[in-house]
């Protein structure tokens, strides 16, 4: 998992959300842009079919529990890493 200080602009990871701050689900998928003092910003996020945005969105870094790259969601799965990749491209 990396640090949000690892992060790099442009590249696509998933975030987990706290439990109490996740009115519109635990989990989105976006390209990270960068933090400002203590907000994050990201483009291009997924939640679900009904909020998927080209738009940029922010939040405060407080809110989010874990990052994970699409490297170590491919670890855990079946698909071969270039096929994870290109599903996330098309969500």
């Amino acid at each position: 998992m990396p640090l949000l200080e690892q992060l790099i602009p442009g590249n696509r990871y998933l975030f987990h959300i706290k439990e109490e701050f996740a009115f519109m689900g635990k989990l989105f998928r976006a390209n990270f842009v960068d933090t400002i003092h203590t907000t994050l910003r990201v483009c291009h996020y997924y939640i679900d079919e009904s909020n998927n945005r080209n738009s940029m969105w922010t939040m405060p870094v407080d809110w989010i529990e874990k990052i994970e790259t699409l490297d170590e969601i491919a670890d855990f799965t079946i698909l071969p890493e270039d096929v994870v990749i290109c599903i996330d491209n098309f969500a």
